[in-house]
């Protein structure tokens, strides 16, 4: 098949599909368990995350921004190690 001729059958085929009607259920698909997301989200405990912060950086006393940048990174991988 040519690569016109397919192109022109998937944009057929993509007319067909109408995708999901309700996605109440299906918007939270992509967050199965969000380990990978990027900052703290709604399915971690914010407030062990702070707790976290608070006791490291009490512990270590961070010198400078890559420091507790460092310590932020920590406290959030603590935090989604003990979710998961």
């Amino acid at each position: 098949m040519s690569n016109e001729k397919q192109i022109r059958a998937n944009r057929r085929n993509g007319k067909k599909t109408k995708g999901p009607t309700d996605t109440t259920v299906t918007r939270w698909n992509p967050v199965t368990h969000g380990l990978t997301a990027k900052g703290v989200t709604e399915l971690d405990d914010i407030e062990a995350y702070e707790r976290i912060l608070a006791n490291l950086t009490l512990g270590i006393n961070p010198v400078g921004p890559v420091e507790e940048c460092l310590l932020r990174f920590a406290a959030l991988y603590m935090t989604r190690w003990t979710r998961a």
